[in-house]
């Protein structure tokens, strides 16, 4: 039997969080900010429609706020962090095998126990196990691949027509086109804005067009990175379990991370991702209490981290198609 994966990712997380225990917000244009209630961190779908941004500075758009009266609100990463333990442990309960957590708000299960003209039903149970349990709405994507799941939930969140929940496999290489024609190769999981930006200059512009281009040109232009995002729309598997692979590279760096007061401080070197929280219960065994720590921005890559793992001395970040270690002093 065929693998067969469902990707389930939480509705504006920090803000559906907020909404689980304050009704009265429901409805309303609400805004969760950063640290020091600098810049917007989440944002409901009200204060979208108004054309609102994550990460922008609140400075920026005050008369916006005032205007519409939109409710603003400083993050509670202990709220998260809990509200997110307990839409996973929701989740076991649909998956034979171990979860892969793959952010705070996101995770992949395997449903290769249930039959392709089943997987649409078993979505929304999915769906529905969670709201009941947590009160987080989600969308669920189901595929054979990880970058038709991410495809899945990019079509399911702009289309209501399929009530949050879409399973590719139950649907026709024909609808399939058709489906990866309406979403744009800058919203494909594996193609950065640089590699977007140059495929949209050659002609590519969408996951259809990306899906069908020539293998060996993008594996010249977008490296073996590309070319596995393509195979991936085609179906083939090529994306393995983060950080459980031993078959992947284990690229150790000297560089050292600081541990100042329970919480583990980065170098600029080896920052990584922008305006990304990671927040993993596992890094209690260094501190008293749950914690946070933003890894800052690297205007060298652009791609996020997947995963995080502690060990009694270093740090272990993924991204997939790579891991490194990083000592603790």
């Amino acid at each position: 039997m065929n693998a067969m994966l469902a990707l389930v990712d939480c509705t504006s997380f920090y803000v559906s969080c907020e909404k689980a225990f304050n009704v009265a917000l429901r409805g309303k244009p609400v805004l969760v900010l950063t640290n020091n209630d600098a810049c917007i961190a989440a944002l409901s779908k009200e204060a979208k429609e108004l054309g609102l941004k994550r990460g922008t500075p609140i400075f920026q758009c005050r008369d916006l706020i005032e205007k519409h009266q939109v409710v603003l609100l400083s993050s509670n990463y202990s709220l998260y962090h809990d509200m997110s333990a307990r839409v996973m442990a929701s989740l076991s309960a649909f998956s034979p095998q171990p979860l892969e957590i793959c952010s705070i708000d996101e995770a992949f299960l395997d449903v290769t126990h249930v039959t392709a003209e089943d997987l649409a039903a078993y979505g929304r149970q999915i769906r529905a196990a969670v709201l009941q349990q947590t009160g987080i709405p989600t969308v669920v994507g189901l595929a054979a691949t990880k970058t038709l799941t991410k495809v899945a939930i990019e079509i399911a969140k702009a289309r209501p027509e399929y009530r949050h929940v879409l399973a590719i496999a139950c649907i026709s290489e024909e609808e399939l086109d058709e489906l990866l024609a309406s979403v744009g190769v800058n919203d494909v999981f594996g193609i950065g804005p640089r590699y977007a930006a140059f495929l949209q200059a050659h002609g590519i512009y969408t996951a259809k067009d990306l899906k069908y281009a020539n293998q060996r040109w993008i594996r010249k232009h977008l490296t073996v990175v590309g070319h596995r995002t393509q195979l991936e729309l085609r179906g083939v598997v090529v994306l393995q379990k983060f950080l459980s692979s031993s078959k992947r590279n284990v690229f150790y760096n000297p560089t050292k991370v600081k541990r100042v007061k329970g919480v583990l401080v980065f170098s600029r070197r080896i920052c990584f991702c922008s305006n990304y929280m990671l927040i993993f219960d596992e890094l209690k065994n260094f501190c008293n209490t749950t914690f946070t720590k933003r890894i800052a921005a690297s205007s060298q890559s652009s791609c996020k981290p997947k995963a995080l793992a502690i060990t009694a001395n270093s740090v272990v970040v993924s991204w997939g198609f790579e891991e490194k270690r990083f000592h603790l002093e």
